[in-house]
């Protein structure tokens, strides 16, 4: 029997100004068992260019670097990073503090 990914929907919440490219809601299809990393490019593939339109690319780029990213109400490097492993009853909020020198 061939072995078979499992998808599942995940729910992701973002906050501040990268909602303006992302919006404030979405789901987005993974492989069941993804990482906080694979999440991030799957992200980066979805909303690299419209951001680019609007001068933020650098948060959609950099989002490992350049956001706070939380899992079930606690921060990624209180887990495991970007190698946080995700399940379909996660609970993902981003949130970008964008500021200016």
């Amino acid at each position: 029997i061939p072995f078979v990914w499992k998808k599942m929907i995940l729910d992701i919440m973002f906050k501040g100004p990268i909602s303006v490219v992302t919006g404030q809601h979405i789901k987005l299809d993974l492989t069941d068992g993804a990482t906080i990393k694979e999440l991030a490019n799957e992200i980066k593939i979805k909303f690299l260019a419209s951001s680019q339109n609007i001068g933020l690319d650098a948060v959609i780029t950099n989002l490992l670097e350049q956001n706070i990213i939380l899992v079930n109400g606690v921060e990624i490097s209180a887990l495991n990073g970007e190698k946080t492993i995700l399940d379909p009853n996660s609970k993902i909020d981003i949130l970008n503090f964008t500021h200016g020198g």
